[in-house]
């Protein structure tokens, strides 16, 4: 009985074929999914606000906190299907999860201090920015921009075949956590252990305060 002729070989090495490397996936800042670090500074900024609104006045805010608030909201919900895309979402939370919880936050922190208060105008009670403070925009914008610049220019000028390198995109990164942190320490400071203290012992450095700002900015603006 004859034997069933020899099936070929589907392994390209087996025939002798060249085997192409499989190139490996772009790294995102962190080993995280993309945006994850966007999602985490817009987070800690809200959490500024929403703790600023509940246990003091709107108007007791930084006005700056306010400028880099919209700039962290448009950033990260522009960046939604562009630079904010992939298998996973930001954080691996549910698609739509991060979104509806900023809404979901402004709803509640707005809603209990109005059932505490009930005076609509002590909501948006927010202060004229000041003498001195007109070019805070214009700040926050040219770091966002410096961002920008930074991403196409040196940023590519350091990429490798497969994008940016991961030192590269974790040192942006950490810069931007660490600085959104102590400035976020110094906010609840400033506003709410600096009215407990002495005139003596109190300590405000807003030119510190608006460095790191810009430095969260500037990490928008890079991964934009």
């Amino acid at each position: 009985m004859a034997s069933p002729p020899p099936v070929p070989s589907r392994d390209p090495a087996a025939a002798g074929a060249t085997v192409q490397p499989v190139p490996p996936a772009y790294r995102q800042p962190l080993g995280l999914p993309a945006g994850s670090v966007r999602a985490i500074l817009t987070i800690i900024v809200l959490a500024l606000v929403w703790t600023m609104m509940l246990l003091r006045n709107a108007g007791d805010i930084p006005i700056y906190l306010y400028y880099l608030m919209f700039l962290c909201l448009g950033s990260f919900y522009a960046a939604h299907g562009h630079s904010i895309s992939g298998a996973h979402s930001p954080l691996y939370l549910p698609r739509g999860s991060l979104r509806t919880l900023i809404i979901l936050g402004f709803a509640a922190v707005l809603g209990w201090k109005y059932y505490l208060t009930h005076d609509v105008h002590a909501l948006l009670d927010i202060k004229p920015p000041q003498l001195g403070e007109a070019s805070l925009p214009l700040i926050l914008l040219a770091a966002f921009f410096a961002g920008v610049f930074v991403s196409r220019v040196i940023g590519r000028m350091v990429s490798a075949r497969y994008g940016q390198p991961a030192w590269f995109q974790d040192i942006l990164a950490w810069a931007a956590l660490l600085a959104t942190i102590g400035m976020a320490a110094e906010v609840l400071y400033h506003g709410l252990i600096k009215p407990g203290l002495s005139e003596e012992n109190r300590f405000t450095d807003s030119t510190f305060q608006m460095i790191l700002a810009a430095i969260t900015g500037f990490y928008f603006g890079a991964r934009s």
